[in-house]
């Protein structure tokens, strides 16, 4: 096709979101190359696909956006409040991707994230909790960046409101592996949301029955704490001290010293 008419040819990579490469892996091996960017030779971008149909456009913008098939009100969502496919309309966006999002769906959440980083960071770092707890890729790169914009204390804060109400798997405590999962997803945010609060709660009862790793992520939150300044210390103190009655409950609860003790 483009022989016949040699216009434009596009070489882009397959890569969605954020993925780690490792360069000195591929150390000139054509296979790896090919299988980690995953290349794509066409006429047009590939984002030139995402654009919708004027008739799915209007129904979206008008009184029948409510009767969408679930998987039409995500496309459309995700192009409106992105931009791409359809003119940028965040507030209907918004609107068809917040159920869908808060339903647990990582693509809805992860958009949303994506759309509101640098113009409401606050919502957008909601929205980004949710889609790591969908286990969305990319999730703990933007949560990263947000932190940087926001106070710690509002972090905490903004943590404690999507999970606060969060139960926890009393199956976790049958063994030190479990229990250093748990601490490990609840820091990076990848599989539940993150919480540093919860994340130290199950870190906090690793370490007491010895996992170096548990005692890594401890101090790692330490650190977070210390880069924070004075405020950070000063909200982590309250939050720390409700994480250490938790871990102590569970830990005198369930007589974990007879099950991880010698």
């Amino acid at each position: 096709a483009f022989l016949a008419s040699p216009e434009t040819l596009v070489l882009e990579t397959g890569i969605e979101g954020d993925e780690f490469l490792d360069f000195d892996a591929m150390d000139g091996d054509l296979s790896v190359v090919f299988d980690t960017l995953r290349p794509r030779l066409a006429l047009a971008a590939a984002r030139r696909n995402d654009i919708l149909p004027v008739a799915l456009l209007q129904q979206a913008l008008g009184e029948d956006a409510a009767q969408l098939s679930i998987e039409d009100r995500k496309r459309l969502g995700i192009a409106l409040v992105t931009g791409v496919g359809a003119p940028r309309n965040s507030a209907v966006g918004t609107m068809l991707l917040g159920d869908l999002a808060r339903g647990g769906d990582g693509d809805a959440a992860a958009a949303m994230a994506g759309a509101l980083e640098h113009r409401a960071p606050e919502d957008a770092y909601r929205w980004a909790l949710l889609a790591g707890r969908a286990n969305e890729a990319g999730a703990t790169a933007m949560l990263d960046r947000l932190e940087r914009s926001l106070p710690f204390a509002r972090v905490l804060e903004l943590q404690n409101d999507v999970s606060g109400g969060d139960t926890h798997p009393s199956g976790a405590l049958n063994r030190v592996s479990s229990i250093r999962d748990e601490a490990s997803m609840r820091l990076s945010g990848r599989g539940q949301a993150r919480s540093y609060q919860i994340a130290a709660m199950w870190a906090m009862i690793g370490a007491a029955a010895g996992d170096p790793e548990a005692a890594d992520i401890l101090g790692d939150i330490d650190e977070r704490v210390r880069l924070g300044g004075d405020s950070a210390r000063e909200a982590w103190a309250a939050a720390e001290s409700s994480a250490s009655q938790q871990a102590t409950s569970a830990w005198v609860g369930q007589d974990l010293p007879a099950r991880f003790g010698k």
